[in-house]
């Protein structure tokens, strides 16, 4: 049972699932370096390096879109498009995929006929495909509809190079077959707009008719159109519905550049226009959002249905949104629930529940839980067992063994923590997450299953927690870290929740997790693409000399301390590096240990994001971000 006095809402209950399961144990190491680039030797969470897990699981579908006859899916992480030859009545596998030469693979690609985290697919009556193919920063088109498994594009649209673009990443592509819109959601000061070519360019030398870039557009996504309304969802938009996540409409087709929208919805949605309705899923919430007239202005955004929380089904929307009407059917993309769930006939509002799924036998499965699959996956050990948490999946996965092969299910599964931990630390048996305005605890944390028997929400005697991204507990001194507070507070001991912090860091960029050893208290950063990873020494805690690690400020979302050295991630290279000691960091020494090709592919030597580290004694585990899903382990070698 919870601690007394914390009472989570109903159905947010944290609970612990054992698992009889058998694996063989890591055996540990005395080596301590790593050979540059080298291949990770284990893996966690997915189904192998270059494995899809088949034709009839997703990773994270994004866009769905059809011709009338014909059904295509983009299955962004394998990067392909599957397609069904006519439209599916049931979860039936998919008869082509493109982007991959067959069903099982998934890797990235550059040719016409691979794909590179692929965005949102468009079908036009009369067969045209096309494909925002997002990190090759262009478009791919059929010009008729594709036959065979792995079949080429007819030629690309290059983004950059047509438009002078730096890095356009194109998130979404409309066509009906004689006008085309994209998305360019990045590309440097020139990017960030809407591109139309109000004919279908026939090759990808054809510059776009107009441009749509004015102040309210910030990171458009997906495109939703009948050939005369446009909307697409915006991450970063500023607009009076509200400035971050929110949705532009432009109620008829733009005529001239930089024209600026009719209208504007709170919320970043995709979906798809059925006769006069808008049948949305939102990117965040959990529930649709459904309009039976077209929203044309600001106030008719606000005439939605809306559905009271735990009525009809629990959508998993995210950073992929969309939907299709066709054959009668309403399928439905659910970005982060790994399938696509269908209503037999248009339901008459949002708060029904769909028939059936594609991805799952059941759309109220979350295939990503049933496959073990963790995202934002944060590692630590204490060199007997593993554990892996996540914000995400609000979850903790514990290992009671050091795995020592891979693709192997945890012994215990919790969630669901009210408080998503960002950060774990795990010293001999004493377990802690932080996240949000909470922190869970273990003093004695033995394998067997039990529940936290430390909680603490919202505050610690006068100090609020807000926003915590750091934990840390080295015996004698534990720490929290607060993005919000710019602060990382000291206590000596483990507090309770009317214990003082006995020193107090002010850190001027947001703080993020923390790592500890007898000597080093390491800070890194959240946000953290300017952030320089910054440690102090216990011993300098009364004068706060905190030291700034110099060169190494590439997005450093973790930094820990191990008996075999001192490592950093650095996400937006998609390495790993390493020095023999904290000491030689400081002093500006070129690391000597990289891991990750620095590509971000999901090759066996790479890392798509690295986010998290954790040392087992057998091998550095090394948990991917968001857009990658792998917890990678590399063996030192010498």
């Amino acid at each position: 049972m919870p601690p007394k006095g914390h009472q989570p809402p109903p159905g947010r209950i944290l609970k612990v699932t054992k698992q009889s399961t058998n694996y063989s144990p890591a055996i540990p190491t005395s080596k301590k370096l790593f050979t540059n680039n080298q291949d990770a030797s284990l893996w966690l969470s997915g189904y192998g390096f270059n494995k899809s897990g088949g034709g009839t699981l997703f990773n994270h579908p994004v866009a769905i879109a059809s011709d009338g006859k014909r059904l295509a899916v983009t299955d962004r992480n394998n990067n392909r498009i599957l397609i069904w030859e006519s439209i599916p009545n049931s979860n039936v596998a998919p008869d082509l995929v493109i982007g991959q030469p067959n069903f099982e693979t998934h890797m990235e690609g550059k040719s016409l006929a691979e794909l590179d985290f692929p965005g949102q697919v468009s079908i036009s009556s009369d067969g045209k495909m096309v494909v925002a193919d997002s990190n090759n920063d262009r478009i791919l088109v059929w010009t008729k509809f594709p036959t065979q498994s792995g079949q080429s594009a007819d030629y690309s649209i290059n983004i950059d190079s047509l438009i002078g673009t730096q890095g356009a990443w194109p998130w979404g592509a409309w066509t009906d077959g004689k006008k085309l819109a994209v998305s360019v959601t990045s590309g440097g000061d020139n990017g960030s707009k809407i591109i139309i070519w109000n004919s279908f360019p026939t090759s990808g030398l054809i510059r776009p008719d107009l441009t749509i870039k004015n102040s309210s557009v910030g990171t458009p996504r997906m495109i939703v159109s009948n050939g005369e309304y446009i909307l697409t969802g915006d991450e970063n938009g500023k607009t009076e519905c509200k400035d971050g996540s929110n949705s532009h409409i432009w109620a008829s087709w733009p005529i001239k550049n930089n024209q600026p929208p009719d209208a504007c919805l709170g919320g970043w949605v995709g979906g798809t226009i059925v006769g006069n309705s808008l049948i949305t899923i939102a990117q965040g919430g959990e529930s649709l959002k459904w309009w039976n007239k077209l929203p044309k202005t600001v106030e008719e955004g606000l005439d939605f249905i809306p559905v009271l929380p735990g009525v009809g089904h629990t959508w998993r929307g995210g950073d992929g949104n969309d939907a299709i009407y066709v054959d009668g059917k309403l399928f439905i993309v659910e970005y982060n629930g790994g399938r696509v769930s269908v209503f037999n006939e248009l339901p008459s509002g949002p708060d029904q529940k769909p028939d059936w799924a594609l991805g799952t036998e059941d759309p109220s499965n979350n295939p990503y839980y049933e496959n073990w699959i963790i995202q934002n996956g944060v590692p630590a050990s204490n060199g007997e067992k593993l554990f892996i948490s996540s914000d995400f999946d609000r979850s903790l996965s514990v290992w009671n063994q050091i795995p020592g092969e891979s693709g192997v299910t945890p012994d215990l599964f919790y969630r669901r923590f009210e408080n998503a931990p960002w950060d774990i630390s795990v010293y001999n048996n004493t377990v802690f997450l932080a996240g949000q305005k909470g922190i869970y605890g273990w003093e004695n944390f033995d394998g067997t299953g039990e529940l936290p028997e430390i909680e603490i929400d919202g505050s610690i005697g006068s100090i609020s927690l807000n926003d915590l991204r750091g934990v840390t507990y080295n015996g004698n001194y534990f720490a929290l870290s607060s993005e919000k507070d710019n602060k990382v507070w000291i206590w000596e001991g483990i507090p309770d929740k009317n214990t003082a912090p006995i020193y107090t860091l002010d850190i001027p960029e947001g703080p993020g997790r923390l790592d500890s050893n007898d000597e080093w208290l390491i800070i890194s950063g959240y946000p953290a693409d300017r952030f320089n990873v910054k440690v102090i020494k216990f011993s300098d805690l009364p004068n706060k000399a905190l030291r700034n690690i110099p060169n190494h400020n590439s997005f450093p979302q973790s930094a820990i301390i191990t008996d075999i050295g001192f490592f950093v991630s650095q996400q937006s290279k998609n390495q790993v590096i390493g020095w023999d000691s904290v000491e030689a960091a400081l002093a500006g020494k070129s690391p000597r240990n990289i891991l990750g090709s620095g590509k971000g592919t999901k090759a066996s030597n790479a890392i798509k994001m690295a986010n998290s580290m954790a040392w087992d004694g057998s091998q550095l585990w090394v948990g991917e971000f968001k857009f990658g899903t792998r917890i990678l382990g590399f063996r030192p070698t010498k």
